[in-house]
């Protein structure tokens, strides 16, 4: 059900120009939905790695999927099945890490910039 209703909204959205749009973690999981990112626009692959995934889950109770499991074990398994996923879509990979949000932003600008897919404005 839920991932119905994800491919239907990605679908829905992914026509509108100018759009960002923040997909969860397990969209890339669908073929059709693989499809849809990697024709509609600018795929940018955000790729923690596995410290940074651990720091940033160490106190979140609220997510069923983390709940009684070896966490390391989980984001490496995540990572093992989704990372080739996201690379068969990605225009561009970031590299995500413990730098504060703006820090990452103004990266992510600057790469984009160097490879042309924005202009400086």
């Amino acid at each position: 059900a839920f991932r119905d209703r994800e491919s239907k909204t990605l679908e829905s959205l992914s026509h509108q120009p100018g759009l960002v749009l923040a997909t969860g973690g397990g969209a890339v999981l669908r073929p059709e939905n693989r499809q849809v990112l990697a024709t509609r626009g600018l795929v940018i692959y955000l790729k923690p790695d596995i410290e940074t995934q651990l720091k940033r889950t160490a106190d979140d109770r609220k997510r069923p999927l983390l709940q009684n499991v070896d966490r390391r074990a989980f984001f490496q398994e995540l990572q093992r099945t989704r990372d080739p996923l996201y690379q068969e879509v990605a225009d561009v990979t970031m590299p995500v890490d413990n730098r504060p949000g703006k820090k990452m932003i103004e990266a992510m600008l600057a790469r984009l910039q160097r490879q042309e897919w924005i202009t400086a404005e």
